[in-house]
């Protein structure tokens, strides 16, 4: 309602066909498709972990793991809020080569790393506790299941942070062979704990910390050639 009542008042700003130029649509469906990619890759090495614990272990293991990580996540919810709208905010800045402004906001958000880090541990040590009073029962999950969880979303979080701004800055191609490269590692991982039949909970999810460790490490250094590059 709200938008048919905006566009009555506005008609100049109406959507038409006669404004469409074919010439933007594939640079556009170009870039598009090089994120999606790269996505797709990050969501592999991260999701494949449920199949992978379905296929190995069991179902009690895989429920395990579930509660686990959602409780986890919960660390994050304040990062996704401020991280929303920066992709774009990051593409604008490089645009006006607004540096220090880009630079500005990778530092606070390397502070924010660093609580995130501690929330991660304080859940960790608290995880019976919460999930005593939440789902009135205690499951049976290692310290080292705990704590490697909570590092992996803190990867995830520390990874986001460094593709939001190769995303803005239009570096597809450096993140597409870090990431691809993480993936490899993770199941080389995964087969070598195989052979040795010592696939558990913790080979699977320190396969997965393998697995974005090789862009998490790779990522602020190729941040900072390429904003002294522009």
């Amino acid at each position: 309602v709200f938008s048919l009542h905006f566009f009555r008042k506005n008609l100049v700003l109406l959507p038409s066909i006669a404004s469409i130029d074919i010439n933007f649509v594939f640079p556009l469906v170009r870039s598009g498709l090089k994120i999606f990619l790269v996505q797709i890759m990050f969501f592999l090495i991260l999701a494949s972990d449920r199949f992978i614990i379905l296929k190995f272990l069991d179902s009690e293991t895989a429920t395990s793991y579930d509660i686990l990580y959602r409780l986890m996540t919960i660390v994050l919810f304040p990062f996704s809020i401020i991280a929303q709208p920066l992709w774009s905010s990051y593409a604008a800045a490089k645009a006006n080569r607004d540096i220090e402004w880009i630079q500005l906001i990778i530092g606070r958000l390397y502070v924010f790393s660093v609580i995130i880090l501690f929330c991660v541990l304080a859940m960790s040590l608290s995880f019976d506790f919460i999930t005593g009073i939440w789902l009135n029962s205690i499951f049976d999950i290692s310290f080292y299941s705990k704590i490697g969880v909570g590092l992996l979303l803190f990867l995830t979080m520390w990874s986001t942070i460094h593709s939001d701004i190769l995303f803005g800055i239009g570096a597809h191609k450096l993140m597409g062979i870090c990431v691809l490269l993480g993936l490899g590692a993770k199941f080389v991982v995964l087969y070598s704990v195989k052979l040795g039949d010592n696939i558990n909970l913790e080979s699977i999810i320190l396969s997965s910390l393998f697995g974005y460790a090789v862009f998490a490490i790779a990522a602020p250094f190729f941040v900072k050639n390429l904003l002294q590059r522009i």
